[in-house]
């Protein structure tokens, strides 16, 4: 149990749930301490918004043409399911059916109603958190190497996955980091059933802000996911990037997810699994 005023409410509705090897764990899931970084890309918003499976989910657009993707590493070094690293990259949507409307959306962010993410690849490191991921959150978790590389004004990471290399993300540190708190909700089709999941988090953290092209690095490797990031049309240099200190993050237990009808989803990890090979798509 942590002394932290912000996972109090969290520990104390803890409900027990059991995977299919046997483990016990409880959600809500605290992150009790942790480090983030994120690049902010824009994509093509035709593409992005052909592989989210609802209607009432949109992508935030920049441009009329352009919506923005975030691609983030995260370090969890203290959570209730033990210690692990993953990455996501994730489509930022808004709920509802309000004016799409591009720019102000994305510019305001977590600030603008509805605010959400979908949720397109992740990689972790252990296989609990991949089994935790796939089971009771609805997430396409495969299990990925993450290394960092610690510099005064960067920090970098590096993904691979059966040999092959993912992705290295480079994020320059700000100068400032300023308190933040708030909730937002991560979507995600699961890999077994093809139900919607919307899952409920709330996070915490010392978080500064670079912008512009000079803000992060991104060198693409060769693995079936790059192939699928370079469709939805990426571009070359980043928007922004975010680098986050103290990193607290909870996940809330999801309401019932909602069923998706005659859904074929394109990404590498669905068709493995469609064919029967979970353990190929881990």
């Amino acid at each position: 149990m942590s002394s932290d005023d912000f996972f109090v409410a969290a520990e104390a509705a803890g409900r027990p749930f059991r995977l299919s090897d046997g483990t016990a764990v409880e959600l809500p899931l605290c992150g009790y301490e942790g480090e983030m970084m994120l690049a902010t890309f824009t994509v093509s918003a035709a593409k992005a918004r052909s592989l989210i499976p609802a209607a009432d989910l949109r992508p935030l657009r920049l441009t009329p043409g352009r919506a923005l993707l975030f691609i983030v590493a995260l370090e969890y070094r203290r959570k209730s399911i033990g210690p692990y690293r993953e990455f996501m990259i994730v489509i930022p949507v808004q709920l509802g059916h309000r004016a799409d409307i591009p720019l102000l959306p994305a510019l305001l962010q977590e600030r603008w109603p509805g605010f959400g993410i979908y949720l397109t690849h992740i990689g972790v490191t252990t296989e609990i958190a991949r089994i935790v991921g796939w089971e009771l959150l609805g997430f396409p978790k495969f299990i990925a190497r993450t290394s960092y590389d610690e510099q005064p004004t960067w920090r970098s990471c590096t993904v691979t996955e059966g040999g092959c290399t993912l992705f290295s993300l480079a994020v320059q540190k700000p100068r400032r980091l300023r308190q933040r708190e708030h909730g937002f909700e991560v979507y995600s089709l699961s890999p077994f059933d093809g139900r919607l999941y919307t899952v409920p988090y709330k996070n915490r953290m010392r978080v500064g802000t670079r912008y512009g092209r000079r803000s992060a690095r991104l060198d693409l490797g060769n693995h079936p996911l790059v192939d699928e990031l370079q469709a939805l049309d990426l571009a070359p240099a980043p928007l922004a990037a975010r680098y986050a200190t103290d990193f607290c993050l909870i996940t809330q237990v999801p309401p019932e997810p909602k069923p998706v009808r005659d859904w074929n989803d394109p990404r590498y990890i669905y068709r493995r699994q469609a064919a029967g090979s979970t353990e190929s798509a881990a």
